[in-house]
């Protein structure tokens, strides 16, 4: 969100709040609730009239019926009451504490910079969004979330209150209104994350009270993440992740690197893929090593509108030493190439980073890619590409290593598909053990890391990885090295621990045979004898084959 947007949002608010001073009754309390089952709201009515209510005040239930979304319907109650003091809570939910209402008043007068009060919440926010998911959350309260009753207690408490950043909406009760956002959110979820954010946003605090016992009963059952909840953590996420709630500024920087070369269309589609990513603190850092200004031409838009965009033009470089380039100009605890080519979906960092956050033995996290060609258009996935599990999970390095490594196929991914931390990177990027790598230098990288930790391999789709004519592995010139990188990349590794098997081993050789078999062929058919006789490949293949037979006695030379 645009920073004077974010201002104007703020200062909307605030007359929002002065203006609902204005006619409001300070002795009346409102409970409000979206109601679609009546007898749940019956119960939960039967437990309100309950309470002891304090002297000289009045409770009005206010029940809003066939309503769009939370957030709309919380605004139609808004302008049916005249209570100063509301409590928005769901049907299902059943107030415990008998002095429920005389104890929130009573926080309120004490604590007038309080704004908004839940049961449940937490003090900072992950990146995913989810509160529930941080590891600062405080209050507690009895549910059936997992399917059965229990009391979830998360303590955090040195006093009558604990102010933190978000609170669930299965209860929350304010002293002051401000309007819901159901200009954003037209559903059931984010609505209460939201309006935190308002209220913090305005100049108020957020808070959860001690309770020595929990206050509430929420008989919610399991409750399935769905399409339409994702949807409105994406708008949560980039509507208010990205502003300045030091709560949040805590979260790692990543840096997405664009090597460029003479694309600028297709560099263009994923500039505005890096751009629309929800993660909120990232840099996009382009290097350029383009013969002509297209690019430059292409990105001074861009550059005036998004000063996270640092653009350099290389007057000399190659592909693999702008990939060293762009390692080098890189600020960010966290690095993820982007190819000049490909493209990434909008969650794909903050999915990602959250699994280098919480898991400090993972040094690479991967995932499925989809392929498509020039014009975008789907492309069924290769033997590299093809989904390798239905479900995220973590692969232990050495494992997956010594599986690319044996089939002599990089199933972790291009570039773009990878992110890891850039402190982990302690040899140059298409270096392995000293070496450099041509054509598998993404792999070359991919073990080093993996020597450091495990892999993560989420499931879902996060990039597209675009094949066409254009790409430099299409080259004869570029692929037949790989004839000698593979050999290299075998020998080294398992100096370094990987293919320790002697099958194993032996299986990768064999694998190496066949690819190079693959690559004559191809030289033979296009009439390139000056490839065969310049890169020595008889020496390799006889290596090879001596160190099949005889690996014990490998005739393997470093040069």
């Amino acid at each position: 969100m645009d920073y004077f947007l974010q201002k104007k949002s703020c200062l909307e608010n605030c007359r929002r709040v002065i203006d609902s001073m204005n006619g409001t009754d300070p002795r009346k309390i409102a409970v409000i609730s979206c109601v679609n089952d009546e007898s749940k709201y019956a119960e939960c009515l039967k437990f309100i009239h309950a309470l002891t209510v304090p002297a000289g005040f009045t409770v009005e239930p206010l029940a809003v019926r066939r309503s769009g979304s939370m957030a709309l319907g919380y605004n139609q109650a808004l302008q049916q009451t005249d209570a100063k003091y509301k409590v928005y809570m769901h049907q299902d939910v059943l107030i415990l504490n008998r002095r429920f209402f005389v104890d929130l008043i009573k926080l309120f007068e004490e604590h007038p910079a309080i704004g908004l009060l839940g049961v449940v919440g937490a003090k900072t926010l992950p990146v995913s969004g989810i509160w529930w998911e941080a590891p600062k959350r405080v209050g507690k309260i009895y549910d059936s979330i997992s399917g059965k009753a229990a009391i979830t207690d998360w303590g955090g408490f040195t006093g009558a209150l604990s102010e933190v950043l978000v609170v669930d909406g299965l209860l929350m009760s304010t002293q002051y209104d401000l309007r819901w956002r159901d200009d954003l959110f037209d559903g059931w979820h984010f609505y209460d994350t939201s309006q935190c954010m308002e209220f913090i946003q305005t100049g108020y605090k957020v808070a959860v009270p001690n309770q020595q016992e929990p206050w509430c009963w929420h008989d919610c059952g399991v409750t399935p993440i769905d399409e339409a909840y994702d949807r409105a953590r994406v708008t949560f996420c980039r509507n208010y992740l990205a502003q300045d709630f030091p709560q949040v500024s805590d979260m790692p920087l990543v840096s997405i690197l664009i090597p460029a070369y003479n694309r600028p269309h297709f560099l263009e589609l994923a500039l505005q893929s890096a751009l629309n990513q929800t993660y909120p603190h990232t840099e996009i850092i382009i290097s350029d090593d383009s013969t002509h200004d297209g690019v430059r031409r292409m990105l001074e838009p861009y550059l005036s509108k998004h000063p996270r965009i640092r653009y350099y033009h290389n007057e000399q470089s190659s592909i693999e030493s702008n990939y060293e380039r762009c390692i080098e100009l890189a600020t960010g605890d966290y690095i993820n190439f982007l190819n000049d080519d490909d493209l990434f979906y909008p969650e794909k960092i903050a999915k990602m980073v959250h699994w280098l956050v919480n898991r400090p033995d993972v040094s690479l996290v991967t995932s499925y890619r989809r392929c498509i060609d020039g014009q975008g258009k789907p492309l069924p996935d290769t033997e590299s590409t093809a989904r390798i599990s239905e479900s995220d999970v973590v692969i232990n390095g050495k494992d997956l290593g010594n599986f690319c490594l044996k089939y002599c196929t990089n199933i972790i991914g291009e570039p773009t598909t990878v992110l890891f931390r850039k402190k982990d990177l302690t040899e140059k990027f298409n270096h392995y053990q000293g070496r450099r790598h041509i054509c598998i230098n993404d792999l070359a990288s991919w073990l080093h890391l993996l020597t450091k930790g495990n892999a993560v391999y989420i499931a879902e789709p996060l990039s597209y990885f675009r094949r066409h004519s254009g790409q430099g592995q299409n080259d004869l010139n570029t692929m037949f090295p790989t004839l000698n990188n593979w050999f290299h990349l075998i020998q080294d590794a398992r100096k370094n621990g990987f293919l320790q098997c002697e099958k194993d081993y032996k299986t990768a050789l064999i694998h190496q045979l066949r690819l190079s078999s693959n690559l004559l062929q191809m030289a033979i058919n296009a009439d390139r004898q000056d490839l065969l006789e310049t890169l020595s490949v008889d020496s390799v293949i006889t290596q090879c084959i001596q160190s099949i037979v005889h690996p014990l006695q490998s005739p393997y030379r470093h040069d």
